[in-house]
């Protein structure tokens, strides 16, 4: 008879957190087995199947932390060695996505564990490990981190993770635990050396009204990993942001800088020809700071009249800076499956070439018949909903990171 155990805390807001890899790893098995409804006993949701001998699956229902008084609790009443007892369980010590299987050793920290070896009065168990990595920089964010989701590529690993642990626990059942071994202890995959960037703007960059962590930055860096410093500060034009670009400190570690204005600047009567001024000597300075530049194009609303003054500052910046990189969000818009039908992707998409002869015409259908429908996007017809923040952001990451890569 064998018992198999997948560790985490049971409630919705729980589900997917990173704490709850041994429940994923549990669900996926029962259903492969086609397992059927699980039921509750001793502390625990389970289900049953032969493989050929007797095997319980189960997921204990006391949370974490007192996750052995479950596995006491079906381990004793069945009579079940410490050497048929599996326990699929997270790992912050080893890289997200990285799996191990590991018989007996300490805790490592892990609550669940430490109270399975309380229970079982001994650590000789197989632990079916899944890295989910460590909150870098920050010792006290642990709790925050176990208990939050996966996202971007991170939840690719981890899907993957989920199904090589479950396959691995079918060798063991099979006999075969020296070839699970063999072929699931992964090592750590070596770690991208992630991007720092550091983001100057006005309030379309802090991400007002909502502020930085709602911005179409945080997206970004939710979905990359990427570390990108938030400099953006409300009413600013180009001269504003130009000088903080010069006269802020920023860490060693930024090698890229992303500038975006000009959204103000037409809201007050600047001209087109002062805001790309401005724009050129912020390339121009990180250009003899060994930065890596990126331009953000403007993006048009929902205020026909303001999208005339948009499209010309759009159409300027093309032509002007074409051998640049270029951002455009504009391209988010015709992405959207919500979006205005005459939402036209142009500009450089930080390929560094500007759109073709048409890229005028386009904008200027969406600055006109377009602005209207456009309102759902925004909350006062400039500044974007919180939805809009994050579609930008969405549309953004990849197009950074491969920026970024270059």
């Amino acid at each position: 008879m064998k018992l198999i155990v997948g560790l985490g805390n049971l409630g919705k807001q729980y589900d997917h957190t990173r704490h709850n890899i041994g429940f994923a790893v549990a669900d996926e098995l029962a259903r492969r087995w086609q397992a059927g409804e699980w039921k509750e006993s001793r502390e625990a949701l389970y289900v049953e199947h032969r493989a050929p001998e007797k095997v319980f699956l189960i997921k204990p229902t006391t949370y974490m932390n007192a996750s052995g008084r479950a596995v006491g609790a079906w381990a004793h009443f069945y009579n079940i060695s410490p050497e048929d007892v599996v326990v699929i369980q997270d790992d912050m010590d080893m890289a997200v996505g990285q799996t191990r299987i590991r018989k007996g050793g300490s805790s490592g920290g892990h609550n669940g564990i430490k109270s399975t070896i309380a229970a079982l009065g001994t650590e000789d168990f197989l632990r079916f490990k899944v890295g989910i990595g460590h909150p870098e920089h920050n010792q006290e964010a642990v709790i925050g981190h176990v208990l939050h989701p996966f996202v971007g590529e991170q939840k690719k690993l981890i899907d993957q993770a989920v199904q090589d642990m479950a396959s691995a626990v079918e060798l063991w059942l099979q006999g075969d635990l020296e070839t699970a071994m063999q072929k699931y202890n992964k090592k750590a995959p070596k770690k991208e050396k992630l991007a720092t960037i550091a983001c100057f703007g006005d309030s379309l960059v802090q991400g007002f009204p909502f502020g930085p962590e709602s911005s179409w930055l945080a997206t970004v860096e939710k979905l990359t990993g990427m570390h990108l410093l938030n400099y953006g500060q409300c009413g600013e034009c180009c001269d504003e942001i130009l000088y903080r670009l010069r006269e802020t400190p920023v860490p060693g570690a930024v090698q890229f800088v992303l500038f975006m204005g000009g959204m103000n600047d037409l809201l007050q009567s600047r001209s087109v020809d002062m805001i790309m001024e401005d724009m050129q000597q912020a390339a121009s300075w990180c250009m003899a700071k060994h930065y890596k530049f990126c331009l953000v194009l403007p993006w048009l609303c929902a205020d026909a009249a303001l999208n005339e003054k948009v499209q010309k500052l759009r159409t300027g910046m093309q032509a002007t800076f074409k051998h640049m990189t270029l951002l455009d969000l504009e391209r988010a818009f015709a992405k959207s499956a919500t979006g205005p039908a005459t939402t036209a992707a142009s500009g450089a998409d930080v390929t560094g070439t500007a759109g073709g002869k048409d890229a005028g015409t386009a904008d200027s259908a969406a600055g006109t018949a377009g602005a209207a429908a456009r309102t759902p996007f925004f909350l006062d017809g400039v500044h974007p909903t919180a939805a809009t923040y994050d579609l930008l952001g969405k549309y953004a990451a990849p197009v950074l990171k491969k920026w970024a890569r270059r």
